[in-house]
């Protein structure tokens, strides 16, 4: 019997069992070919996490299969509970990383001085002057539209700007500016 868990990956393998008689299990996807795959277990086969996990998960079944467990003991063989992620490859580079990156103890830097509060920085931030302009720059200024004349009626206002419009195209080189735009 042969179990692969791409039969795209091992497709040598799985042609080569098929002209022998051999019966080909695979973990498929949506998308993998089942030219000479005999059993099919439909599942995520692209993630390596997923493919650990379905490896778990046979195994148990076969030891479900052969009487060496039950469902009530779980996932137990020899008085050992066998862990999913031992089936897993782990990177030793990544364990390093996980490792640094692990939230160390906090140590008190200052016995017996309280936090600082948020309101308190933000009082002594605005006192300094840190929101002033900075290297020559000025924030960004509130726009006023209060110069810019109330149109009453809209349909006047594309009448004019059409009859602008008309009078400029009928000399070859005038400008089209229009002030209304």
């Amino acid at each position: 019997m042969l179990i692969v868990s791409d039969p795209r990956v091992d497709h040598q393998a799985v042609t080569e069992a098929s002209y022998v008689g051999v019966p080909v299990i695979s973990f498929c996807n949506t998308d993998s070919p089942l030219k000479f795959i005999d059993i099919a277990i439909p599942c995520n086969n692209k993630g390596v996490q997923s493919i650990g996990l379905m490896w778990w998960l046979l195994a148990r079944e076969v030891l479900l299969i052969k009487g060496k467990m039950t469902r009530q003991t779980g996932f137990v063989l020899d008085d050992k509970e066998i862990m999913p992620d031992l089936y897993f490859y782990r990177n030793p580079e990544e364990q390093e990383k996980e490792e640094l990156a692990e939230p160390r103890e906090v140590k008190e830097p200052w016995p017996g001085v309280p936090p600082p509060e948020v309101a308190k920085i933000d009082e002594v931030v605005r006192s300094i002057g840190m929101y002033q302009t900075i290297g020559g720059v000025e924030p960004a200024k509130k726009l006023d539209f209060s110069m810019v004349e109330p149109v009453s009626d809209w349909a006047q206002e594309t009448e004019r700007a059409v009859q602008l419009d008309t009078a400029q195209q009928q000399e070859w080189g005038a400008s089209t500016q229009n002030s209304n735009w």
